[in-house]
């Protein structure tokens, strides 16, 4: 049997497979289509303890388009939302064959989230003892800047717990989260003083029993 009657033989058979395969790849592709979607997955609020105002969406688009009336799509996040006086940003979504559908996106108010005031205990140390550090004490890992006025100023001494002053005075700590930059809302006062006189030195005598 020749090349040529071995094709014209299995030319039907094979024409008949083919055409099976293709059936079976087009339902398989109507079935298994993925249906047009729009979702968001995350809304980021901004970071108000460092000026910022605007909102951020991470959305997952499938097989369409989206557009925004507030800020700017950069792949799947929408970056720079202004939540205007409504906290509302609209999403356009369009995809082939279908109409475009809007969605009203509720932005929630955010409040940012402050540190407590840190705990400083004072001293009172004597003329001839060695200045030892104030210590502050704080929770959720906050830092604490320390400065030498109650309001306004630059720090002395920045990110640290424990503040060795340079002479007496008043001081005043200021805890601080180092992620977020939110700052307590007020600073705690601690005294340094030092005294004139001179500490009594204290002998220990052995007793005899």
């Amino acid at each position: 049997m020749n090349l040529f009657l071995f094709f014209s033989k299995c030319g039907s058979s094979i024409h008949i497979a083919v055409w099976y395969i293709c059936s079976y790849l087009a339902i398989c592709n109507s079935i298994f289509a993925q249906t047009p979607s729009l979702s968001v997955k995350t809304i980021i609020c901004p970071n108000q303890c460092k000026g910022e105002t605007a909102y951020q969406l991470i959305i997952e688009a499938v097989n369409g388009t989206v557009s925004t009336d507030s800020g700017k799509i950069q792949n799947d996040t929408i970056v720079g939302i202004d939540p205007g006086q409504d906290y509302k940003v609209r999403l356009t979504f369009a995809s082939a064959n279908a109409p475009d559908t809007v969605y009203v996106i509720n932005l929630p108010i955010c409040e940012p989230i402050i540190p407590l005031l840190p705990i400083v205990s004072s001293q009172r140390l004597c003329n001839d003892t060695p200045i030892t550090p104030l210590t502050a004490f704080t929770i959720d890992a906050a830092t604490v800047d320390w400065y030498d006025r109650p309001s306004g100023g630059t720090p002395v001494q920045s990110e640290t717990l424990h503040f060795l002053p340079p002479k007496a005075g008043m001081y005043y700590a200021q805890a601080r989260f180092p992620s977020s930059g939110c700052l307590s809302p007020a600073r705690t006062p601690a005294s340094l003083g030092i005294k004139k006189t001179v500490c009594p030195a204290i002998s220990i005598r052995k007793i005899r029993k």
